[in-house]
């Protein structure tokens, strides 16, 4: 089973401004559980009722209830929302939360949210999860025993040569971290967790459960199609 919202997967991103107050409705349609959004690496200074935490700051809500989210966007940076009720999180609901500061955007940006997959769900047993597939902004492959493929739909990235990009990078995996790593091509880091830090240059970074990396790479090879590696 899979649990979304807006019926995508990841969910819809939410953009806003530093700042600015956000205010989210959010509408329980499951038949039989709860839930509630959490907004992950938010402070919530003045609005910990908000922080959606199932039992400990908000009541969960119930089956065919709703529940209005209103805070401060502050402070800027790469975050991302999901359940923290069960394993709602694990089965998809979740989605990056993006607070850009009020200033011009100066590199053409991707939102990448990786996680991984079972196919064989059993909600008992979430901590004993075999990894059978890594979703990249929800696609990815599943290979069998015998090394084949379902031939399932890949992420792109469209890159004009000579150009930066900047990639905001979020995993929003159960268990197993990544290595994140651009064939061809250095990344140089410039975020961790929200926050800017001092720019360095690597081949690949290791991204685990609920962290987010932002960096950016310069399109200098040879026109070709090169493989984003998790």
């Amino acid at each position: 089973m899979v649990i979304v919202a807006n019926g995508t997967l990841p969910g819809p991103p939410i953009e806003v401004y530093e700042g600015q107050n956000v205010i989210v409705h959010v509408k329980n349609k499951l038949l039989s559980e709860s839930t509630t959004i959490h907004w992950h690496g938010l402070h919530q200074r003045g609005t910990p009722w908000m922080d959606g935490v199932a039992y400990v700051n908000q009541c969960p809500i119930g089956p065919d209830q709703s529940f209005t989210y209103r805070f401060k966007a502050k402070p800027k940076g790469t975050f991302w929302y999901h359940s923290h009720v069960g394993v709602q999180r694990t089965m998809g609901l979740y989605g990056a939360f993006i607070i850009r500061p009020k200033e011009p955007i100066v590199m053409h940006e991707f939102l990448v949210v990786i996680n991984d997959w079972n196919h064989d769900w059993d909600s008992n047993q979430v901590y004993y999860r075999i990894f059978h597939a890594g979703l990249i902004n929800g696609k990815g492959r599943y290979y069998n025993e015998n090394g084949v493929h379902n031939d399932a739909p890949l992420e792109i990235f469209t890159v004009f040569s000579g150009n930066q990009y900047k990639f905001r990078w979020i995993s929003a995996g159960s268990l197993y971290p990544f290595r994140i790593s651009i064939d061809n091509h250095n990344i140089t880091i410039i975020a961790s967790d929200g926050y800017d830090i001092e720019p360095f240059t690597a081949e690949s970074l290791i991204i685990n459960p609920g962290e987010r990396y932002d960096f950016y790479i310069t399109a200098d090879q040879p026109t070709n199609n090169y493989w984003v590696r998790a």
